[in-house]
């Protein structure tokens, strides 16, 4: 119903319509016809298909690789509010994907990203304070992070909650095998591999859980 609109140059049906055809919903995958709608509707401000644009750009999906215009919309929708942008451009910013690494800024862009309470903004905040990569926050904030991101179903908060249950040195709380368990599972279920690997381990009679 968006095209005949998308094709007369309705931004709002133009980010649709580039949408559909990004992620091949309602109609044959066409990153081409993508690029082209999204474009339309990212120079008209729509902050959905900037970033979704940038994805594209990033990885070279119907238009050329172009690391620089991809981190440039990115970076327009971060600064609009947009979390999936903010992590984007976070992620390009700390390890220097297509410019200079610059660490405070990426981590700057997640925390935006995490105070909107974005799932994959709290865990990735949450693994760079437990790496070590941001000193501001505590270890007690990054285990916050991933119960906020777990509540709502993230597997990687699911499976990195299940290590922490699973560390019998950790200095939070007492391991919990039990919770160790229940979140591996969890993120096993959805398709993280290492979690699956890890209850094999633990069930193996490893890892403190019982033989099975």
């Amino acid at each position: 119903l968006a095209l005949p609109d998308a094709r007369k140059g309705h931004p709002q049906a133009s980010e649709l319509v580039g949408y559909l055809y990004m992620k091949g919903q309602g109609t044959p995958q066409n990153h081409k016809l993508a690029y082209e709608y999204l474009q339309r509707a990212a120079k008209a401000g729509l902050t959905n298909a900037q970033a979704n644009l940038g994805v594209l750009l990033l990885n070279g999906w119907g238009t050329e690789k172009n690391l620089t215009q991809a981190f440039q919309f990115f970076e327009q929708a971060a600064q609009k509010d947009n979390a999936f942008a903010q992590v984007q451009a976070a992620k390009m910013l700390l390890i220097g994907q297509g410019m200079d690494k610059d660490i405070d800024k990426g981590v700057e862009l997640l925390k935006k990203a995490a105070e909107a309470k974005y799932p994959d903004a709290e865990v990735r905040l949450a693994v760079l304070i437990q790496q070590g990569g941001t000193t501001e926050e505590s270890p007690l904030q990054a285990y916050y992070l991933l119960q906020s991101a777990a509540a709502k179903d993230n597997p990687s908060a699911h499976h990195y909650l299940g290590l922490f249950y699973a560390d019998k040195k950790n200095d939070l709380a007492e391991a919990n095998i039990d919770k160790a368990i229940f979140h591996l599972k969890k993120a096993a279920t959805a398709g993280v591999v290492e979690s699956s690997l890890l209850l094999y381990y633990m069930h193996a009679g490893f890892g403190g859980a019982p033989k099975n």
